[in-house]
């Protein structure tokens, strides 16, 4: 009886020894480091931050959960979640890269739309302008007006160079900005033209 009770509880501490045993993660972790540099690479944290970030709080958060099992005595560590969060920081990372590419084809599209519809909308601006009655009084908004038309129109370069060049969301941020600078210039036009068709 003794001799079975010892032979059980040897048992049972080579099977605790075993698990307890386990090695760090240390390959799988490296895997996933690199999932979430391909994401950096794809742009995720510019198309996809919240993906990106989650993967990255996921992967951080293993490490400390890693470091925490190697301080602890081999025949307790247990490194099975921090496995399960190398496992997701690796697919969420995976998943980034697929959400970053569909938002950076939008953002893409977009610009370009943007584009051609800032184009004609200071081709549009540039002829009201010309076309603007010179009444007295009108002359120093009108050079006012025009210097804005040139000025964004210079922006517009700027920003179609940084489309060309893929800085996809930035080249939106200035094109935004072009647009609502013209969308001004072409209201002031109509306002003064009807200001000075009335005297």
């Amino acid at each position: 009886m003794i001799k079975r009770v010892s032979s059980v509880l040897v048992a049972l501490v080579v099977v605790g020894f075993a698990a307890g045993c386990s090695e760090s993660p240390v390959v799988e972790f490296e895997a996933s480091r690199a999932a979430i540099e391909d994401a950096r690479v794809a742009e995720a944290e510019q198309y996809a931050p919240e993906l990106f970030k989650e993967a990255s709080d996921s992967l951080n958060a293993a490490s400390v959960e890693m470091q925490r099992q190697d301080g602890r005595f081999a025949t307790f560590r247990s490194y099975g979640q921090a496995e399960s969060m190398i496992l997701a920081a690796r697919q969420i990372a995976e998943k980034a890269v697929v959400e970053a590419g569909a938002e950076r084809e939008l953002v893409r599209l977009a610009d370009s739309t943007l584009i051609v519809e800032i184009e004609t909308l200071i081709a549009d601006t540039k002829q009201a302008l010309a076309a603007a009655p010179k009444g007295k009084g009108s002359r120093l908004d009108l050079k006012v007006m025009q210097t804005d038309i040139d000025a964004a129109a210079t922006a517009l370069t700027a920003a179609t160079e940084g489309y060309n060049a893929g800085s996809y969301l930035t080249t939106n941020e200035m094109l935004q900005t072009v647009k609502g600078q013209v969308t001004k210039v072409k209201s002031d036009i109509d306002a003064a033209v009807t200001r000075l068709t009335k005297k």
